[in-house]
């Protein structure tokens, strides 16, 4: 995907970000501690959305300057809706290129686990499409899956 003016999502449509963002402008956007808002999923975009981790998940992602990467999402104790109830990694994150839609930056950032939980995570691609529009960062092709994160710091 680098070095690419266009990203091709799960449903095959092309989507074009034409005006460049530099690296370091996006790296310092996502540099920080996010609180989970939302986490769903669905196999197509035709689909309802499921809360794959419940009505009410809690979460951390965090992003350091330094590269360094943590993220932990747990369903509630006491909701018995989720499909899991826990996942957490941690481990280093690359920005690949990234361009401004309007207000906001879209690109994609490459998650390089160190350990996981559940380790079925490490067959995972790295890479994670984004969009960061002021203290919203979202996670996702938004079509099928989105994870949504709220700045904190």
């Amino acid at each position: 995907m680098r070095g690419s003016s266009s990203w091709t999502s799960v449903s095959g449509t092309r989507t074009f970000y034409p005006s460049h963002v530099s690296p370091d402008a996006a790296e310092l956007g996502l540099a920080g501690t996010w609180r989970l808002l939302e986490y769903v999923d669905r196999d197509r975009e035709s689909d309802p959305w499921t809360p794959t981790f419940g009505t009410s998940p809690a979460g951390i992602l965090l992003y350091h300057p330094t590269g360094l990467l943590s993220i932990q999402i747990a369903a509630a104790r006491d909701d018995f809706t989720a499909s899991y109830r826990y996942l957490g990694y941690f481990g280093t994150y690359e920005l690949g290129e990234a361009r401004s839609n309007g207000d906001a930056i879209v690109g994609v950032v490459e998650h390089h686990m160190k350990a996981a939980f559940p380790p079925e995570l490490f067959a995972d691609d790295p890479e994670r499409i984004f969009t960061l529009s002021g203290d919203r960062l979202m996670l996702g092709d938004g079509l099928t899956w989105r994870r949504t994160f709220e700045r904190v710091v």
